[in-house]
Protein backbone atom coordinates (compact mmCIF):
# COMPACT_ATOMS: atom_id res chain seq x y z
CA UNK A 1 0.00 0.00 0.00
CA UNK A 2 1.64 3.72 -0.89
CA UNK A 3 2.10 6.40 1.15
CA UNK A 4 -1.04 8.49 -0.76
CA UNK A 5 -3.57 5.18 -0.07
CA UNK A 6 -2.37 5.15 3.59
CA UNK A 7 -2.80 9.62 3.69
CA UNK A 8 -6.30 9.35 2.40
CA UNK A 9 -7.54 6.62 4.75
CA UNK A 10 -5.70 8.49 7.59
CA UNK A 11 -7.60 11.86 6.65
CA UNK A 12 -11.02 10.34 5.63
CA UNK A 13 -11.09 8.33 8.51
CA UNK A 14 -10.22 11.73 11.39
CA UNK A 15 -11.93 14.02 8.87
CA UNK A 16 -15.96 14.04 10.99
CA UNK A 17 -13.76 14.98 13.76
CA UNK A 18 -11.94 17.51 12.53
CA UNK A 19 -13.56 19.45 9.28
CA UNK A 20 -17.04 20.42 8.86
CA UNK A 21 -19.55 17.59 7.17
CA UNK A 22 -18.73 19.03 3.33
CA UNK A 23 -15.06 18.90 4.10
CA UNK A 24 -15.52 15.51 5.30
CA UNK A 25 -17.54 14.18 2.37
CA UNK A 26 -15.01 15.73 -0.24
CA UNK A 27 -12.46 13.96 1.41
CA UNK A 28 -14.78 10.51 1.82
CA UNK A 29 -15.17 10.94 -1.89
CA UNK A 30 -11.80 11.11 -2.69
CA UNK A 31 -10.67 8.18 -0.11
CA UNK A 32 -13.45 5.96 -1.71
CA UNK A 33 -11.49 5.84 -4.85
CA UNK A 34 -8.63 4.67 -3.48
CA UNK A 35 -10.52 2.00 -0.88
CA UNK A 36 -14.23 1.92 -1.85
CA UNK A 37 -15.26 0.99 1.70
CA UNK A 38 -14.25 4.03 2.98
CA UNK A 39 -17.34 6.01 2.44
CA UNK A 40 -19.58 3.80 3.98
CA UNK A 41 -17.41 3.46 7.00
CA UNK A 42 -16.78 7.30 7.21
CA UNK A 43 -21.20 7.54 6.70
CA UNK A 44 -21.79 5.08 9.87
CA UNK A 45 -18.72 6.74 12.14
CA UNK A 46 -21.37 10.00 10.88
CA UNK A 47 -24.19 8.93 12.22
CA UNK A 48 -22.62 7.36 15.61
CA UNK A 49 -21.09 10.36 16.70
CA UNK A 50 -23.78 13.17 15.31
CA UNK A 51 -27.14 10.89 15.77
CA UNK A 52 -29.74 12.71 17.50
CA UNK A 53 -33.18 10.82 18.68
CA UNK A 54 -35.29 13.56 15.89
CA UNK A 55 -33.45 12.31 13.46
CA UNK A 56 -34.87 8.98 12.48
CA UNK A 57 -33.22 8.42 8.72
CA UNK A 58 -29.50 7.94 8.52
CA UNK A 59 -28.76 10.00 6.27
CA UNK A 60 -25.18 9.86 6.44
CA UNK A 61 -24.88 6.18 6.04
CA UNK A 62 -26.91 6.59 2.64
CA UNK A 63 -24.71 8.69 1.58
CA UNK A 64 -21.79 6.97 2.37
CA UNK A 65 -22.92 4.14 0.57
CA UNK A 66 -23.68 6.17 -2.67
CA UNK A 67 -20.41 7.82 -2.64
CA UNK A 68 -18.97 3.83 -2.40
CA UNK A 69 -20.76 2.74 -5.27
CA UNK A 70 -19.59 5.49 -6.98
CA UNK A 71 -15.59 5.23 -5.75
CA UNK A 72 -16.01 1.45 -6.45
CA UNK A 73 -17.16 1.97 -10.11
CA UNK A 74 -14.47 5.11 -10.51
CA UNK A 75 -11.86 2.41 -9.30
CA UNK A 76 -12.79 -0.18 -11.52
CA UNK A 77 -12.67 2.13 -14.58
CA UNK A 78 -8.96 3.92 -13.40
CA UNK A 79 -7.70 -0.14 -12.53
CA UNK A 80 -9.05 -1.44 -15.89
CA UNK A 81 -8.22 1.84 -18.00
CA UNK A 82 -5.19 3.32 -16.72
CA UNK A 83 -3.32 0.65 -14.30
CA UNK A 84 -3.15 -2.31 -16.41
Amino acid sequence: MSYSRILATILALISPFVFPWVVTLVTAALASVVFPPLGIVVGIMMDILYNSPATGIPYATIIGALVSGIGYVVHQFIKTRIME
